[in-house]
């Protein structure tokens, strides 16, 4: 289990948030990991790694766990523009595919 799945569970349980029943039932196993192209509030786009069971629970967690957007300042995105599984799909968005392509894992 990754490091990203630990945080966003903490996240969520900080923010009073849990993990919907169904995926509460699944083995940790089924979980994969996506890329979450978003914008924050500053307008500063941002990459979201996170660990989740499909596409539409990985845009629920990108669109409410909180990222840095300078210092000691943590917001939700602005906007999620799109999640990918990066071991089988590209970004469309050149800029997103960049930031990804440049981005230490």
């Amino acid at each position: 289990m990754n490091r990203t799945f630990h945080t966003a569970c903490a996240l969520m349980a900080g923010l009073g948030l849990s993990l919907p029943l169904a995926a509460q039932s699944q083995p940790v196993r089924d979980l994969k990991e996506f890329v979450c192209a978003t914008t924050l509030p500053s307008g500063k786009p941002r990459l979201l790694f996170v660990d989740a069971l499909d596409k539409q629970a990985a845009r629920r967690l990108a669109d409410r766990v909180p990222m840095a957007d300078g210092p000691g300042k943590k917001v939700a995105a602005r906007s999620v523009q799109e999640c990918i599984e990066p071991s089988r799909e590209k970004f469309i968005d050149p800029k997103a595919a960049e930031m990804l392509a440049s981005t230490p894992r």
